[in-house]
């Protein structure tokens, strides 16, 4: 696969409850299958974070999100910017991973 077959994107995510507080910030760029992997991964890495018994309710406080997943040449796949609870969030970055791995995946407008 060339360069310009790389996808780029980038993940903001905010401390559950703590909105003005980054918890988690990546920028990465990859072939297609390399970042519907490494989404998959935050997902799981979130799952198992939340279910640490030290964070306790905080996986029901708000925690907000920014997403966007682009082609090399700037064309936006998935993008996606919102406030919800920290359990729902592996859900969001796993229907994110599975649009990115859908080789029917169209753009969207930005």
């Amino acid at each position: 696969m060339s360069v310009r077959d790389e996808l780029r994107y980038r993940i903001e995510i905010s401390e559950p409850g703590r909105l003005e507080q980054s918890w988690w910030r990546i920028e990465n760029t990859g072939t297609p299958g390399q970042v519907c992997a490494a989404l998959t991964e935050l997902a799981t890495r979130l799952c198992r974070d939340l279910l640490d018994s030290t964070v306790g309710t905080r996986v029901h406080r708000l925690c907000w999100f920014g997403y966007r997943v682009e082609g090399a040449d700037g064309t936006v796949l998935a993008h996606d910017e919102d406030m919800v609870r920290a359990c729902e969030l592996p859900s969001v970055f796993w229907t994110v991973a599975a649009t990115v791995g859908d080789s029917r995946a169209t753009p969207r407008p930005s």
